[in-house]
């Protein structure tokens, strides 16, 4: 005769059984509960009760994941936004000569290259003071080289540097084109922007060391020779009109002509746009003709084949994962070489080697938005 304890312990394991067996397999419907991909939904086997297979709450939130193949970004357009500022006169040749035959060089050689590039220009100012006259925008289209660099060629600067007046003027066009393809700005100017209504044309000289002569809304912005002056602490206008031509998908480049890497109203200018490089200098510095050719060699690189337009902004890129080709790439905050993210332009790019590889070798890009670990 079989103990009562012995009867009553098999008659327990024989109900466990059948009520872990009445869950049945696993689907995707199961996958709520912060587990592994196809875990089985936790249980609780009421012992008192014999009733099985109730399910708990998920202990995390229900996750998805997406992969997409992202359609590349259209043929890029670029206008190229020209200070013509009395102070580009300065230098043998000046800095305005040197800029002008860098733009013309490497323009005439994408172009001779058959690089997909539209390329357009705007000075500023136009009126040797503080004045931008949309007017003479010359529209990014295909081989607009000669165009370019007759215009380019043409010219004598005078005046201050209206940089937010050529910046809205550009954005304003762009918006007024409904095509498939990629907008930017270019900037390419030698000092700061002059031209804020609010404060006067010469700005106040100020000691880094020291600022005393700048106000609360104000920094003390390092100046050779001059020691520093003072600027707005939020960059000014400039650094506004660049930060709506982002909001609008817009992307604003920026080379400093002739600037020793400190000037600060430049490197949020750039951070604005979108195109801020890694270290402490925002923007791409440039000292003569050769490093001008350089600087613009590397922006149209980075342009060309390495954006891709998004069908929607992740909420959180930490479970982002991407990959070229089925082997996986990692995220670069700094922009040397990786991929990033731009939330407002709702596109991926690659940039230094995985921006090089993709443009050798090109291959699929997959994006997978994942779900957290399970703490």
């Amino acid at each position: 005769m079989v103990p009562t304890r012995r009867l009553a312990s098999a008659l327990l394991a024989t109900l466990l059984a059948v009520a872990l067996a009445a869950c049945g397999p696993t689907t995707s419907e199961d996958e709520g509960d912060g587990g592994a991909s196809h875990q089985q939904d936790a249980s609780i086997i009421d012992t008192a009760g014999l009733e099985g297979s109730i399910d708990q709450p998920p202990v995390n939130p229900p996750c998805h994941e997406q992969s997409f193949l992202p359609e590349k970004i259209g043929d890029p357009d670029i206008i190229v936004l020209m200070d013509m500022s009395g102070s580009m006169t300065e230098g043998t040749p000046t800095k305005y000569e040197q800029t002008a035959d860098a733009v013309t060089s490497v323009v005439t050689q994408l172009e001779n290259d058959g690089a997909p590039i539209w390329w357009g220009l705007l000075f500023f100012p136009t009126d040797n003071d503080c004045a931008v006259d949309a007017a003479t925008l010359i529209p990014p289209a295909a081989g607009n080289a000669t165009t370019i660099s007759t215009t380019i060629n043409g010219k004598s600067p005078g005046g201050n540097t209206p940089a937010h007046k050529a910046v809205q003027a550009g954005t304003a066009y762009y918006s007024t084109l409904s095509d498939d393809r990629a907008h930017y700005l270019l900037i390419a100017t030698d000092g700061q922007p002059n031209c804020d209504p609010t404060a006067p044309v010469i700005p106040k000289t100020c000691n880094p060391a020291n600022p005393v002569n700048c106000t609360a809304t104000e920094i003390c912005q390092p100046i050779p020779l001059l020691g520093g002056i003072c600027v707005p602490a939020d960059g000014g206008p400039a650094v506004a009109a660049i930060t709506d031509a982002a909001a609008a998908g817009i992307k604003t480049y920026v080379v400093g002509i002739d600037i020793d890497g400190t000037n600060s109203t430049l490197n949020m200018m750039a951070e604005a746009g979108g195109t801020a490089r890694a270290g402490s200098t925002k923007y791409y510095p440039v000292s003569d003709q050769a490093s001008m050719v350089s600087a613009l060699q590397s922006i149209t690189e980075q342009i060309i084949s390495c954006t891709f337009a998004l069908d929607y902004t992740p909420p959180d890129l930490q479970y982002v994962s991407v990959s070229v080709g089925g082997v996986g790439v990692a995220r670069d905050q700094t922009h040397a070489s990786g991929w990033d993210m731009d939330p407002n332009a709702k596109t991926l790019t690659f940039y230094g080697a995985a921006c090089t590889a993709l443009q050798t070798s090109p291959d699929t890009v997959s994006v997978i938005v994942g779900c957290p670990p399970v703490s």
